[in-house]
């Protein structure tokens, strides 16, 4: 991901790997901040990846404003992964 950002002309700050529990299981999030050369914040991107019994699941949040990345976080950390 970080190659493609920075072959568009996107600045890059990313996070280490950190591992988050949501609903009992451990996902692996990554955090990107993308910015415009002006040094503008164009995106910010959370992925969240588990893999559940042998499949791989992904949750992509794409966010430019704080209330939006509250509402989607909210609808991910509520969501159920267990029957």
């Amino acid at each position: 991901m970080y190659d493609i950002y920075k072959s568009k002309g996107l600045d890059i700050d990313t996070t280490a790997t950190t591992i988050v529990r949501i609903d009992g299981l451990d996902f692996e999030c990554f955090e990107f901040t993308l910015k415009a050369p002006n040094g503008t914040v164009v995106l910010n991107q959370l992925m969240y990846a588990k893999l559940i019994n042998g499949h791989s699941f992904g949750v992509n949040i794409n966010y430019n404003n704080k209330k939006y990345k509250k509402e989607m976080l909210k609808a991910l950390f509520d969501s159920q992964f267990r029957k």
